[in-house]
């Protein structure tokens, strides 16, 4: 049972994928909409589908195409392609190639942001302009018992739920309650006893809401529904654990002068009550921001997915337009 439930949660993730042959190995990414591109770089715990669901709702209602990728590790892109940071970013690199879709505006949220930075610094001409949201831009060492490099031990379960319910802050039945109607593969009894909502009439309630709730709650379920894949994210979520505390001391990984030498445009944003996601400071992005003297904005009641805060029409905005600015013909 446990493994025709493994298969069928990872077909759920990669259903509408394709996977590209590059030199450096199979990526697996979806491609909706034409050029110019808004490359989307998923963060901890997601994969290409999220990010082409209610996450780029804005850009796509503005008619941008939208192309996001799996990084090593998760859905059906190898671990081995790349697990350094620097390597999915040569990788994705290598998947712009053989697709030949031009220049692209990457962009980068949570833990996808070191490599989204590491592509423009490695292969300026590919990137147009640089999108950092929430991002984790700096070493990140997980406290004691945060997080366990043992993905499948029930700390690590554990924490996956906890974590989940810090990053949706004020939305009604946070992602504890999402995790229980989406995620049994990563331990049903792990994430009920973090939370509240056991009683399967709030579960049937919490459907109800987020379906008349729009986008942003949206957002939130597109996320546990992917985690709910648990066989095909847990490589690269036990990877990215590992890689993040490797980073540089410095923010922006101590790119910031090769990426002013390039001279690629840059925006930077995060919500103010970021404080549950270790790494994703907002503290850490406003030194990015002065150091590259860039956009940068913040959202008050921000949680780590902006998407989901009272502000997420104007978070959006903002994105559409840094992306036609820097993508506009010269």
């Amino acid at each position: 049972m446990a493994c025709l439930w493994s298969s069928y949660s990872k077909y759920k993730l990669t259903q509408h994928s394709k996977v590209a042959q590059t030199p450096l190995g199979p990526v697996e990414y979806i491609k909706t909409g034409s050029p110019p591109y808004l490359l989307a770089i998923h963060g901890y715990g997601a994969a290409a589908k999220f990010c082409n669901g209610a996450y780029s709702q804005a850009w796509r209602d503005a008619g941008i195409g939208v192309l996001s990728v799996s990084r090593p590790g998760y859905g059906l892109t190898p671990l081995s392609n790349g697990p350094e940071f620097e390597k999915a970013a040569d990788l994705v690199a290598a998947l712009l190639d053989v697709l030949d879709v031009g220049p692209v505006v990457a962009h980068g949220f949570s833990g996808g942001g070191p490599c989204a930075i590491l592509l423009a610094v490695r292969h300026p001409k590919k990137v147009l302009g640089l999108s950092l949201s929430y991002c984790i831009l700096k070493k990140v060492i997980p406290p004691e018992g945060h997080f366990a490099h043992d993905v499948n031990s029930d700390t690590f379960k554990n924490a996956i739920a906890v974590m989940g319910s810090g990053c949706l802050g004020g939305v009604v039945y946070d992602f504890r309650c999402c995790a229980k109607i989406f995620a049994p593969e990563v331990g049903a009894s792990a994430i009920v006893n973090t939370s509240n909502f056991t009683d399967e009439e709030k579960v049937v309630e919490a459907k109800r809401i987020a379906k008349e709730s729009g986008p942003g709650l949206q957002v939130a379920f597109d996320y546990m529904e992917a985690v709910s894949s648990w066989s095909a994210l847990k490589e690269g979520m036990a990877n990215d654990l590992i890689q993040i505390s490797k980073l540089s001391d410095v923010v922006m990984l101590g790119q910031a002068d090769k990426l002013k030498k390039a001279q690629i445009p840059i925006i930077i944003q995060h919500g103010l009550r970021d404080d549950p996601v270790d790494g994703a400071d907002p503290k850490n992005s406003k030194k990015a921001a002065q150091l590259l003297g860039c956009e940068f904005y913040t959202y008050a009641n921000g949680p780590h997915i902006l998407q989901v805060c009272d502000e997420a029409a104007l978070y959006g905005a903002r994105e559409v337009a840094f992306f036609k600015k820097v993508s506009r013909p010269v």
